[in-house]
């Protein structure tokens, strides 16, 4: 497969995907829910591995692995993660697509994109920091994106209700200078616990799932209520492994980049 043709097969692929888009709506994400997803990525893994040892010369092992076919997959995430930042949160429509992370386009090029990884890991030689850079990188791909059907969220409003299994026993705002609401801090009690809650400061409520302060009663001097979110993130755990992976590895190369100029002074 000469470089010409394996793009032309790749927007090709591209191409039909906005047309299964058009015609079948958004990708349905909750069918490839655990154990599904973990079923999928585990013969994923296993066709690439065989096709490389089978056919390691094949034109399309070839295309995969090569740095041209990185860029490309690159330049359009890049420009897909664009288009989901500038209309995921106005809720805006896109060529009919109000949900670009449950698109089939924005699918193939995230298994595409995978698929690029995985095949470079596979045939260049191995290099601790390249394992980990690249490694890292398809561990936090796989975390978000093949974890993302196992991810669910739901907002609850706590009052200081005793009787509730969760509920509010204390609220402080901190105002700036200007009287304006600066940060805000929230005692509640779950599972017969004491817990304390503060923006961008989840509580842990299991090693999956995790409870988030939103928001609060504005209109009372002392807040009757507040709202939280409960996020359960199962596949978290792998998606962190991936990045302390490619924070090791950045280092890694930093260190040994610093001690390789230093031999050549």
């Amino acid at each position: 497969m000469k470089k010409n043709a394996g793009d032309i097969c790749f927007f090709a692929g591209l191409a039909l995907a906005f047309v299964i888009q058009a015609v079948c709506g958004d990708f349905p994400e909750e069918v490839f829910a655990f154990p599904v997803n973990a079923a999928v990525l585990f013969f994923f893994i296993v066709l690439l591995v065989v096709l490389h040892r089978e056919k390691p010369s094949s034109a399309l092992c070839r295309y995969l692995a090569s740095a041209r076919t990185s860029l490309i997959l690159f330049v359009c995430l890049a420009l897909s993660c664009l288009i989901l930042g500038l209309f995921s949160q106005t809720g805006g429509d896109l060529l009919g697509f109000r949900h670009v992370k449950y698109s089939w386009w924005f699918v193939y090029l995230m298994t595409a994109f995978m698929a690029n990884i995985l095949m470079v890991l596979i045939t260049r030689p191995f290099r601790l920091r390249f394992l980990l850079n690249h490694l890292g990188l398809f561990l936090a791909l796989v975390g978000s994106f093949a974890g993302s059907p196992d991810k669910s969220s739901v907002k609850m409003k706590l009052t200081t209700d005793p009787t509730a299994d969760m509920y509010l026993t204390d609220f402080r705002v901190e105002y700036s200078p200007n009287g304006v609401p600066s940060d805000f801090h929230a005692e509640i009690v779950v599972d017969s616990k004491n817990a304390s809650l503060k923006v961008n400061h989840p509580y842990p409520r299991t090693p999956f799932v995790d409870i988030y302060l939103l928001d609060y009663d504005k209109a009372s001097q002392k807040p009757a209520y507040c709202i939280v979110e409960l996020v359960k993130q199962p596949w978290k755990y792998v998606v962190w492994t991936g990045v302390v992976m490619m924070m090791c590895g950045a280092a890694l190369l930093f260190i040994q980049g610093v001690n390789k100029e230093r031999r050549t002074v």
